[in-house]
């Protein structure tokens, strides 16, 4: 996990002595990765048998894709959420 942290989200490039903006990137890294791993789960329990989606592959396709996931996401009905959760 933290050599995840370290690659995808440049964890040790911060420019910064600050320590809450260092908190604030930690923050956002690690809300990512759950994020991140949380739709992989997803992505698994759903893809046909024999699909591979490696963890770092992922990790480096979410983070590029990030923002257009989320938005696609906060686009579904609440009627709908509900629905997938009941299943």
């Amino acid at each position: 996990m933290f050599r995840e942290l370290k690659t995808q989200y440049e964890l040790d490039k911060f420019d910064t002595t600050k320590k809450h903006i260092v908190g604030i990137l930690w923050y956002a890294a690690l809300l990512s990765l759950v994020v991140s791993r949380d739709l992989l789960g997803l992505v698994i329990e759903h893809a046909d048998d024999g699909v591979v989606f490696p963890p770092e592959r992922w990790a480096a396709t979410f983070r590029s894709h990030a923002q257009l996931i989320l938005r696609e996401l906060g686009n579904i009905s609440p009627t709908h959420r509900r629905h997938c959760s009941n299943d």
